[in-house]
């Protein structure tokens, strides 16, 4: 095919396409949009107007959201629909989890913004000014939503702008820009990226990174054919996938380091090796959040690329990583029956490992069995090498709480505690050399930011279930009773540990609750509830225990995600029959600062796990 005839080919392509057609429109009205501070005056206009509609001509954002707005109608209309996931569906007992955190971040930036940082404008309009560069202090105006440079002479992007990361609006319009800098796929939460009339032909792989955003305008720069044609036909989210989904895995981040512990539980400067931990008098456990294949919809994971979202990959990134730690103990979270039976039994019986399974409690109202398989719950993973199972029991949060007399009368419980199914397993162990008992208990609270009541409430059944079994465990008839040579007044002193997701951050009332065994009914994530004794006496446990990550310890993140970075998930345990040998250290810093979060070609899961070796106390 002649250059000519291909030339005429992607002008048809162009002409043909309803993305195109916006962004010729975008083009013009930037264009024609070159008068000094002409976003300022827009917003003056209509604000002179009662509110009422500006210069169209200078209003090029709201001309792109109808726009934008049309895409999406097309696009809808042009594509059968599919089911998705209960957690990424509209249904209200299972909204996008990404919907909430946005607005909950969103919220939060406001209430910082005019509360704290009495700050009540969050836009720069420099266009228009013939300005040849940018000064690096404009990073300093962080909080700024939207910033307007076009119609200027710039050649380059500052690298100063790739820095505010709360910017949604971006317009470098109509200046001299070649190229994009790699830094630009770190600002997430831009929507709106106007690079009209530049003189860009290549944009870079990072920016397959921006996946919230909306309108990318490219129109009047000289692209290169393969992403012109990408455009063509699917708009701003195509290119962003494509430039996500093509670009080249970096390298593998740094193994991360082992924490040893000396005797007075303090940092020791002993080598990296990993924890044996092979002796009788302890032994090594893991927590791993390993995100349900149920979940992972390009809706949620839209930063990821689609090859290592695959279940494919991701499983067996999944069982290397679990494997490589050989840990004795593993407490898995969102594990459903089919992996368990497809992939976990198969990978870890012939590693002498036995499971043990729980899911949620909807599984039990489900008539289907197909239905069941896909429900996710906890596992708890044991050597049977190592130690004996002695008894295991299961949790479900909601049904406890109704089983409470002064719970049961609290319209907040049916309208917030029943409403979720979160689950814990319990079980209890005996070392097989030593003959030590010890108790194992793994669970995942529930997700929602919007609801620290409802966690709290879990982990206080939770404490009170693992008191009410080892009470059974200590007095109680020779079937229940594995400890039944100890007193009851020992119940503090069996060894006990408590793994899971518990969404919850460390100035959370559920850490408070676990490390200080109390919380008061003032606590701000009871305040406006109704719980019973919790909010009118306070919730007071008998059992206290101890972040294995305590003193300082406490990893930056154990979940990484564009929205939210932080550490939610634990190992607790009982500081009167345990203490802390070894830890699993961070993940490599510098690694994780060229990404915008988990998961991707090196971490299967949007957690990352977290290790202990415990040993056993006289």
């Amino acid at each position: 095919m002649s250059g000519s005839t291909q030339e005429n080919n992607d002008e048809d392509i162009k002409k043909n396409s309803i993305y195109w057609e916006h962004q010729l429109a975008l083009l013009e009205i930037s264009q024609r949009s070159n008068s000094p501070h002409s976003y300022a005056h827009a917003v003056a206009a209509a604000s002179k107007n009662n509110g009422g509609p500006s210069n169209v001509d200078a209003n090029l954002i709201d001309r792109a959201v109808e726009l934008v707005r049309e895409e999406k109608m097309a696009s809808t209309q042009q594509q059968p629909g599919s089911r998705t996931p209960a957690r990424a569906s509209g249904n209200p007992q299972f909204p996008n989890p990404q919907d909430k955190k946005d607005q909950m971040e969103e919220a939060r930036q406001k209430h910082i913004n005019e509360v704290i940082n009495k700050q009540f404008w969050t836009a720069i309009d420099m266009s228009g000014q013939g300005l040849l560069n940018v000064s690096p202090k404009i990073s300093n105006y962080g909080f700024l939503q939207k910033l307007f440079l076009n119609n200027n002479n710039l050649g380059t992007v500052p690298l100063a702008i790739t820095q505010m990361k709360q910017l949604k609006v971006l317009d470098l319009s109509n200046n001299l820009i070649k190229e994009l800098p790699e830094e630009i796929g770190r600002m997430l939460s831009l929507r709106y990226l106007f690079l009209f009339g530049n003189q860009i032909e290549q944009l870079p792989a990072e920016l397959g990174a921006l996946f919230q955003l909306e309108m990318l305008g490219i129109g009047g720069n000289p692209l290169n054919d393969s992403s012109a044609k990408i455009f063509s036909k699917g708009g701003t989210k195509a290119l962003i996938v494509d430039l996500r989904d093509s670009a080249p895995p970096g390298p593998p981040p740094r193994a991360r380091e082992w924490i040893h512990l000396d005797d007075t539980g303090t940092r020791s400067d002993t080598n990296n090796e990993p924890p044996v931990a092979k002796t009788q008098n302890g032994f090594t456990i893991l927590s791993y959040n390993t995100l349900c294949d149920r979940y992972t919809t390009p809706q949620l994971y839209g930063y990821t690329a689609s090859w290592a979202l695959d279940w494919s990959y991701r499983s067996e990134l999944l069982i290397s990583e679990v494997l490589s730690y050989d840990t004795d103990i593993l407490c898995l979270q969102e594990v459903n029956k089919e992996t368990l039976d497809n992939l976990w039994i198969p990978t870890l019986e012939p590693k002498g490992y036995k499971c043990l399974f729980y899911p949620k409690t909807r599984a039990r109202t489900m008539s289907s069995e197909e239905e069941k398989k896909v429900v996710d719950g906890c596992v708890i993973c044991y050597k049977e090498s190592k130690m004996d199972l002695l008894k295991y029991h299961h949790v479900e949060y909601n049904s406890a709480a109704l089983a409470k007399e002064d719970l049961k009368k609290s319209v907040d419980v049916f309208n917030r505690v029943m409403t979720r199914d979160n689950i814990a397993l319990v079980a209890s162990f005996e070392m097989k050399e030593t003959k030590q008992v010890f108790v194992i208990v793994n669970t995942h609270l529930h997700w929602d930011p919007a609801y620290c009541d409802v966690k709290l409430v879990q982990s206080a059944i939770l404490i009170e279930q693992i008191e009410s079994i080892l009470k059974k465990y200590l007095c109680g008839d020779t079937s229940e009773a594995p400890l039944k040579d100890l007193k009851a007044k020992d119940m503090k002193m069996v060894p006990t540990v408590i793994c899971g997701d518990f969404n919850s951050t460390s100035k959370s009332g559920v850490y408070q609750l676990f490390s200080q065994g109390s919380v008061p009914p003032t606590h701000e994530d009871l305040k406006g509830y109704s719980y019973g004794n919790f909010t009118e006496k306070g919730i007071q446990q008998k059992l206290v225990f101890k972040s294995a990550y305590a003193d300082d310890l406490e990893l930056p993140f154990t979940n990484f995600t564009p929205n939210f970075t932080e550490s939610i998930d634990y190992i607790w345990y009982s500081t009167s029959g345990l203490k802390v040998k070894d830890l699993m250290g961070q993940v490599d810093p510098e690694y994780a600062s060229h990404y915008v979060g988990f998961p991707n070609a090196h971490h299967p899961s949007d957690h990352v796990p977290i290790a202990a070796h415990l040993e056993f106390t006289k």
